[in-house]
């Protein structure tokens, strides 16, 4: 009895592969799969033995288009051929880099020859599944929001062309960090103190600074594993400009809102040192016990202030 060929026959290219599915026929016991460079035919390339209603064909060649035909096959018959159809493998995306920020995932990668677009593709189990999907990104850059703070996510991305999908790029994990709150800097003697609260998850962080509001902040200080800091070394008079980033694992967060402080002696004290060496110039004497001030505001009279 003559045996029906398989029908629905449909393709997907994939990265020097292509994935195969029909209905099968009834009486078969296996089937036949044909493929070559020309549509209609010939096909000189046959697979044989498969009894699955799928088939991964794979060493193909990127870029090449290949048409394939199955046939139904029974210990007496093979069927005519099914419907022809066709895939152009494409190769997988490479060099994907994924970092994370404040509830938020930047990705970039090598853009693919021949790619029409790009799917990206991320879920929260290592090694897949990814049952979050966007498709059609144009570009070679994406930036997924929304995400959540503090929790671990993988991602790919696969390139695509008509039904050609590519098989998933490297995947890359990220976990996504938010910028320190409550960033407080207040000033000392050649000093300042930094304070923040901690961010969810981060083992250490970078303050920034410099003398620009607004930055950039060119002074970097790395690796603060504590919510505080003092930086030292500064010039009193001098406005300085602060910011911190949190840092985990694998992600940094964005800067911290901006807070500055100008370094300078408390008030109530003095630099006898200083005052020694600008004593003369400035109308007054300095000695062990007592600063003695002459003609201040234009009277001629003597204030003795106790040096602190």
């Amino acid at each position: 009895k003559p045996i029906a060929p398989p029908q629905n026959l449909d393709v997907t290219g994939g990265s020097a592969s292509a994935s195969l599915s029909w209905s099968s026929s009834a009486g078969a016991t296996g089937y036949t799969v044909k493929y070559g460079e020309t549509s209609g035919g010939p096909y000189p390339n046959v697979i044989t033995g498969g009894t699955q209603t799928s088939k991964q064909v794979t060493n193909l060649v990127n870029g090449t288009t290949y048409y394939f035909v199955v046939t139904a096959v029974n210990a007496y018959d093979e069927s005519g051929n099914s419907n022809q159809v066709s895939a152009t493998p494409i190769p997988a995306v490479q060099n994907l880099i994924v970092t994370g920020g404040n509830a938020l995932a930047d990705l970039t990668w090598n853009a693919v020859s021949g790619a029409a677009s790009y799917t990206v593709k991320y879920g929260s189990i290592q090694g897949g599944s990814y049952p979050h999907v966007f498709p059609n990104i144009t570009g070679t850059s994406y930036q997924k929001t929304g995400l959540t703070n503090g929790t671990q996510y993988y991602f790919v991305v696969t390139a695509v062309n008509g039904n050609n999908e590519s098989s998933v790029s490297n995947e890359e994990p990220v976990r996504p960090i938010a910028p320190p709150q409550s960033f407080v800097a207040t000033g000392g003697d050649t000093l300042v103190n930094l304070s923040w609260n901690a961010s969810a998850g981060a083992t250490n962080y970078t303050v920034k600074y410099g003398e620009t509001n607004g930055g950039p902040y060119p002074n970097v200080i790395s690796g603060i594993t504590q919510t505080t800091h003092q930086k030292t070394g500064l010039t009193n008079g001098t406005t300085y400009y602060f910011v911190v980033m949190a840092f985990n694992e694998t992600d940094e967060s964005g800067l911290s809102t901006q807070a500055s402080a100008i370094p300078a002696v408390p008030a109530g004290n003095f630099d006898l040192t200083t005052f020694t060496a600008q004593g003369a110039a400035n109308g007054f004497s300095v000695n062990s016990s007592c600063v003695t001030f002459t003609n201040i505001e234009t009277r001629n009279t003597t204030s003795y202030v106790t040096k602190t």
